[in-house]
This record gives structure tokens, C-alpha cells and sequence, in this order.
């Protein structure tokens, strides 16, 4: 705990913490369905709820698609860093 803030502040913090994560949490957890089974199965493996012997116990067609629906949004989430590096490293030379 940072003794340096106010408990307001320290609160606000908790608070804006809490707000960012909403999506997250509402995405895991809200609207059950078997047609969003897998989309809700991909969101627990990516932000790691599900154990590696958990995840060995789905079946090999599962397994393929939550891999490579992860595999596929870490590449774009690398090229829109590059692409956004590279955009930066140009404006710096004009």
C-alpha cells in the first residue's frame, strides 16, 4: 500500500483498476451459451484460467482452434506494434 496517498486517492486508484478490467471480467463470465462455448474457452486460456492439464483434457479439435485463434490475435497484436513502431520512427525523421 502506498502510505504517500490519500486513502481518496488510494480508492480511485482500486476504482479505475476495477473499470479497466470490466470488460475482461463481463467477457468471461456473462452470457453462457453452448454457440460462445469455445469463444468463452479461447478468453479463459488466453488470460491463463485455465491449467495447461485442464486445457490436455479438451479434445485435439478444440485444443487446434483455441491455439490458433491465440496464435493468430498475438501476430496481429505484434504487427499493429510494428506497424505502430515503424509509423513513430518515421514521423521522427520529417
Amino acid at each position: 500500500m502506498d502510505e504517500a496517498k490519500t486513502p481518496h486517492e488510494r480508492y480511485l486508484e482500486v476504482f479505475s483498476h476495477i473499470n479497466e478490467r470490466d470488460d475482461d471480467i463481463a467477457l468471461l463470465f456473462n452470457g453462457h451459451s453452448r454457440s460462445r462455448a469455445l469463444e468463452r474457452l479461447m478468453s479463459f486460456r488466453q488470460m491463463d484460467l485455465i491449467t495447461d492439464e485442464e486445457f490436455l483434457s479438451f479434445s485435439e479439435e478444440a485444443r487446434s482452434r483455441i491455439d490458433g485463434w491465440l496464435k493468430a490475435r498475438e501476430l496481429a497484436r505484434v504487427k499493429r506494434i510494428g506497424a505502430r513502431t515503424t509509423f513513430l520512427s518515421n514521423s521522427i525523421l520529417f
